[in-house]
């Protein structure tokens, strides 16, 4: 019963971590073709740095009101759907894969064998995929946030997000909370390779 538990409530933390915040809308412009040593001065700005930065390997923590986290660790693109993420519910289970393009997103659990549409699991599934991509859209496209150094506080449809800068102006670190959730992520190696095909072992939906 306790696996059976786990795989739902990670199934349910993935889903929304996937596309934190979902839409339908467009996804954000291109960003700016080159950026001076000053250039960021809003949070518009390092939302166009990391977007030019083009992907990212993600880790961090999704953590639920109960006070339940599950550990994330992946990549993801900037200015797409692809992602591949791993969550684990405590540090003794196997991690759970998702994988995320623009046709859909998908988990395979170990006590499973087989890829699983998210959509057929879990109501917290967004019915379209926008991603890490998406989430930036969001934040750029946001009312005036706030600046403390390298810190952003923004309010994003009435949820707080905040945004921490590296040096180099992109995004390093993004906390969202949404629907009583935390989500607290660190972005590293700007650039890394995102190869992500939708699975072809997929369980058929009942």
């Amino acid at each position: 019963m306790r696996s059976v538990f786990s795989v739902r409530l990670v199934v349910a933390v993935a889903a929304t971590v996937v596309a934190v915040i979902a839409t339908t809308e467009l996804l954000a412009p291109p960003p700016r073709a080159s950026f001076g040593p000053r250039s960021v001065v809003t949070l518009a700005d390092a939302v166009d740095r990391t977007i030019a930065g083009g992907s990212a390997r993600l880790r961090g923590t999704a953590t639920s009101a109960d006070g339940t986290s599950v550990e994330l660790e992946g990549v993801t693109s900037f200015t797409s759907a692809d992602a591949v993420l791993f969550a684990r519910n405590g540090g003794d289970e196997a991690a759970i894969e998702v994988r995320t393009t623009a046709a859909g997103s998908w988990l395979r659990a170990p006590s499973l064998g087989r890829w699983i549409p998210l959509e057929a699991t879990s109501d917290v599934a967004p019915g379209t995929n926008g991603g890490w991509a998406d989430v930036l859209a969001r934040l750029r496209r946001a009312p005036a946030s706030r600046r403390s150094g390298r810190r952003f506080e923004v309010v994003v449809e009435g949820e707080p997000a905040v945004a921490y800068l590296d040096g180099n102006g992109r995004i390093r670190r993004l906390r969202l909370e949404r629907r009583q959730q935390v989500v607290d992520v660190t972005f590293s190696d700007f650039g890394v390779a995102v190869d992500v095909e939708p699975p072809e072992d997929v369980l058929a939906e009942p």
